[in-house]
């Protein structure tokens, strides 16, 4: 840039030429209004709202005076009184409701230091709080050990560090009882010249507001007031300096916002927080410097006091202090500042800065510019018809000056301007101005700015293009204006140019009827919309996307063009169904879990009385037969129970390697006999390593899948085809859904049959769904299988097209190691039966069935049995001769008292009691605690008659045995 001439300056000539036109015109209204009229109208208004202020500030002493005697009254009674609770109970109320106190003292009391009053109590204060009917009601809340305490507070700390007599105030709050604003005031009071405790008086503010709200109407605008944290004593909106808490309702909770908080809402009130700031630092600097300052005070308040924090603590401190004692003896103004914009009268208005003596607390009175300045716009309406002519004559002049050395230039300047804006694309161009003034330096200076514009174009170009999520512009019919390589990958494009020339917007939607659905809420007038869409790629791949959609509006609110962030969601949405999914089958195994006992016991009761008929029906044959039909179907009821246990975790059937190709071949030969010729059915059965698995398991899956396949195709026939193969399956194969790479057992059943929709798909393995009829299925089949397939480790998918068939795949983990039989690990007892010879057997079950199917049993097999249905009857027998009984048989879910509560307290009174326990499904009993209760024999229900008698059997040759070793 060269180095401009003196002569040749726009800032020298265009100025010089106004100023020996305007000299006159200036001085006559800068002396006027300056020099004569405004300085005396500002005096005047200065010192009348001094007075106003001083006058106020006196009242409000007057009120806190009385508050202070009262408290310093309190003191003294109970430095006098204690420790004669009694007397102060009745002594204290009546300062408080002397004549007139009660409209502005709203409660107060006593606080003794911890053990003061009562040696084993450690909180025993005493406070009053006035009733909204003037009546004074006496709290206890303080002294309760769980409520929030005393010692700690903001307005019993630093009264610690006062001397007799002397008073402080704390920081302005709501009571939590009456929900007013109040400050309190707090006295220490001494026992043998140690600090014993505080005695306190809660001053209303409402009386203040009153105050301020008569004495403002004779200046002309508003007073309010902040304590010493500059927090709210009053206020004429109520709403700008109480602010909700949290709570709701009738009563919610609030709390006085401080200056700074309602100038980070409100901007107009800054200028006049940072004044009262600027009056607390200065506070704290006077402080500093005085004698009676305390330097360690304020760290000790911050350690004393969880509710002061540092900050406030040196300003107590200082306060303490009383720094502004000989400052404003006079008078109590502070200081004074102008502002732009007033927060309540929205005009601008000059606040006045009063201090209260000892609280420190500031008033402040704001009164509108305009009632000080319009005299001077009176006096300036008559100047200004002088001023038009003047106005006029400099204008002529100045057109004249203006036209040579400014507008001719900026009209060159204004035609390379244009140049410039019509080649948009070309970032390069520059202004070319000669002149060595101001628009030359104009020049120079847009001429930096494009290159700086240059420079940040190609930076959010980077950004753009290497953002890992697709973003679009486009205008609102859907012609793309840009889009990044991301968004193009993700709509399967080769490149963003081969997308934005080939489609439109409207174009990538599966339902083009989604898209006045998203745009709904921009043309409404919202900034930006959040939506899931389905969208289609290049070659017409469906998939869920995640749309955040922007709106890039003119200065008249009019859409100019579409921001658009997409990602691809269906992974997402994918892996949220499956969790949904684990839920759904976690809920139904808490239901199978659930009424497992029960259904147990009516399995025992089925199974027991079906033997003792077996043992009536001695030589009849085809009584016999129906019988034994009853015990098998019995059995395939309890492995049912179990299996669904299995399937929902909430049990785990033995398992031990097995050889799963005779259990499928065994399977398919029941089933061979309970489907219709129609139906043909196939297998390629391989070998292969064992599974680590039981064979219930194994038959229940092979038996529900080719049942479902029938029920597919029992109308129309077709043909199941079941195979059997080992195979290693790594990540990338497509049967890998989430399992380790391994080698696998694969079983595969296929079916020419109807085949199922993508919903029906989403679906099958959910416990009670089914496409079938009501008495045709419950919709637990496949949901078993599932739950199977789980808890072995593997994995089970589905593939099905409608009219075509369906295939399961079910992948099981292969054991690698060499395995024998041995491995494998049975529950059956094994050993004589024998029987009774009088023995007393205690048995309690809550079913009355239980309890008369096996007292017949054992009292057959020569026992004196004694049954309860009621656990806390049992217990009372034994408590009436603990030593009489020679075996105990409990169930474990009882009402009233728990088969583990009995056996616990039976051990208590007899150690030695043999204990059988028997139960029909407890999740909680794990194998510690059955060992814990030295249990005889731990059954599952339902028992057979053998199994019980030999476990009876045991016990009392145990017994029998112990007697003759005690002899």
């Amino acid at each position: 840039m060269p180095h401009k001439k003196f002569n040749h300056s726009l800032q020298t000539l265009i100025p010089v030429s106004f100023i020996i036109l305007l000299t006159a015109m200036v001085a006559v209204v800068v002396y006027v209004t300056q020099d004569i009229v405004r300085p005396v109208l500002l005096e005047q208004h200065a010192h009348r709202i001094e007075d106003s202020g001083n006058m106020i500030v006196a009242r409000i002493n007057t009120m806190l005076s009385q508050a202070e005697t009262v408290a310093v009254a309190i003191a003294d009674i109970t430095e006098s009184l204690t420790p004669d609770t009694v007397s102060l109970r009745q002594a204290v109320p009546r300062l408080f409701n002397r004549r007139g106190y009660e409209t502005f003292i709203t409660g107060g009391g006593l606080w003794p230091e911890p053990y003061m009053f009562d040696s084993n109590r450690q909180r025993r204060s005493f406070f009053w709080y006035r009733e909204t009917d003037g009546r004074l009601q006496y709290l206890n809340d303080y002294n309760e050990p769980s409520g929030p305490g005393y010692h700690n507070e903001e307005w019993y700390v630093p009264a610690r560090y006062l001397a007799n007599g002397e008073a402080v105030w704390s920081r302005a709050y709501i009571d939590p009882y009456s929900h007013q604003p109040i400050v309190t005031c707090s006295v220490p009071f001494f026992k043998k010249d140690i600090f014993a405790g505080v005695a306190t008086v809660d001053l209303k503010l409402d009386g203040i507001a009153t105050l301020f709200s008569e004495a403002a109407r004779d200046i002309d605008g508003y007073i309010f007031a902040v304590d010493r944290d500059n927090r709210f004593l009053t206020f004429p909106w109520t709403k700008l300096s109480v602010a909700e808490t949290h709570g709701s309702g009738i009563n919610p909770s609030e709390k006085l916002l401080s200056s700074r908080e309602l100038a980070s809402m409100e901007p107009d009130f800054l200028p006049l927080h940072q004044k009262l700031e600027q009056i607390n630092s200065m506070t704290i600097s006077l402080a500093r410097r005085k004698p009676e300052y305390q330097k360690k005070l304020a760290s000790r308040l911050t350690a004393e006091s969880y509710q002061i924090n540092a900050s406030e603590a040196e300003l107590i401190a200082a306060v303490l202090a009383d720094p502004l004692k000989k400052l404003v003896s006079e008078s109590n103004r502070l200081d004074s500042l102008h502002i732009s914009r007033d927060i309540i009268l929205h005009k601008p208005c000059r606040a006045t800065i009063f201090n209260m003596p000892e609280t420190y607390w500031k008033v402040v009175l704001v009164v509108p510019e305009k009632a000080v300045t319009a005299p001077v716009n009176g006096l300036a309406n008559r100047i200004m018809a002088s001023l038009v002519l003047l106005i006029s004559i400099t204008m002529l002049v100045a057109g004249f000056i203006l036209r040579r050395h400014l507008l001719l230039p900026l009209k060159n300047m204004t035609s390379q301007l244009k140049k410039i804006s019509e080649d948009t694309e070309n970032l390069s161009l520059e202004l070319d101005i000669p002149s060595d003034n101001e628009l030359g330096e104009l020049a120079y200076y847009f001429n930096q700015r494009t290159k700086a514009l240059r420079d940040s174009e190609e930076r959010y170009r980077t950004i753009f293009n290497g953002a890992g999520e697709g973003i679009s512009l486009s205008t609102m019919d859907g012609t793309f204006i840009a889009v990044n390589p991301r968004f193009a990958e993700i709509f399967g494009y080769n490149s963003p140019e081969d997308m934005s020339s080939s489609i439109k917007t409207k174009d990538l939607y599966v339902d083009i009827n989604d898209r006045p659905g998203v745009l709904e809420g921009l043309k409404a007038g919202s900034f930006s919309t959040l939506k899931e869409v389905w969208f289609r790629k290049k070659d017409g791949t469906r998939f869920l996307a995640s749309l955040s959609l922007g709106a890039v509006r003119d200065s008249h609110g009019n859409i100019m063009y579409l921001v658009a962030m997409t990602q691809d969601i269906t992974r997402n949405r994918q892996l949220e169904a499956e969790l949904r999914h684990a839920q759904k089958m976690e809920a139904i195994g808490t239901l199978a879990g659930g009424i497992a006992h029960d259904f147990n016991n009516i399995l025992a009761s089925i199974t027991g009385f079906n033997e003792l008929a077996q043992m009536s029906a001695r030589d009849n044959e085809t009584l016999k037969s129906h019988l034994d039909q009853i015990s098998v179907a019995a059995e395939r009821a309890r492995d049912l129970v179990q299996q669904i246990l299995t399937f929902s975790r909430n049990t785990d059937n033995e398992k031990h390697p097995l050889d799963i190709a005779p259990v499928i071949k065994e399977a398919l030969k029941l089933l061979r006999s309970t489907i219709p010729s129609s139906i043909a059915i196939k297998t390629e059965i391989s070998a292969v390593r064992p599974v680590l698995a039981d064979p219930t398991g194994i038959h229940q899956i092979i038996m529900n899948l080719c049942t479902n396949a029938y029920h597919s195709m029992r109308e129309t026939g077709g043909e199941i085809f079941v195979s059997l193969h080992e195979k290693f399956i790594d990540v990338n194969d497509p049967e890998n859904t989430n399992i380790a790479p391994g080698t696998f057992a694969v079983i595969e059943v296929r079916d020419t049959g109807s085949g199922m929709d993508n919903d029906t798909l989403t679906k099958i393995f959910e416990p009670y769904f089914t496409t079938k009829g009501k008495e045709e299925g419950t919709g637990l089949g496949l949901a078993v299988v599932h739950g199977i397939v789980e808890s072995l480790g593997g994995t089970i998918r589905v593939e099905s097209t409608l009219g075509e068939g369906t295939l399961f795949t079910v992948c099981l983990p292969v054991i690698l190691e060499d395995v024998t039989d041995t491995a494998v690990t049975t529950h059956e007892i094994e050993g004589p039966v024998h029987g009774g010879h009088g023995q007393k057997i205690m048995f309690v079950d809550d079913e009355q069935m239980i309890c008369r199917l096996y007292k017949f049993m054992l009292e057959d097999a020569g026992y004196e049995v004694t049954v309860f249905t009621e656990s806390l009857e049992a217990l009372e027998q034994l408590k009436h001769d603990p030593c009489g009984w020679d075996i105990l048989i409990t169930d474990m879910t009882m009402p009233g008292l728990s088969g583990e509560k009995l056996i616990q307290k039976a051990r208590e009174m007899n150690p030695d009691l043999p204990v059988i326990m028997c139960t029909g499904y407890s999740e909680v009993l794990t194998k510690e605690r059955i060992e814990r209760l030295r249990l005889i024999a731990f059954l599952q229900k339902p028992v057979d008659k053998n199994t019980m008698l030999m476990e009876v059997g045991r016990a009392v040759a145990a017994q029998e045995k112990k007697g003759s070793a005690g002899e």
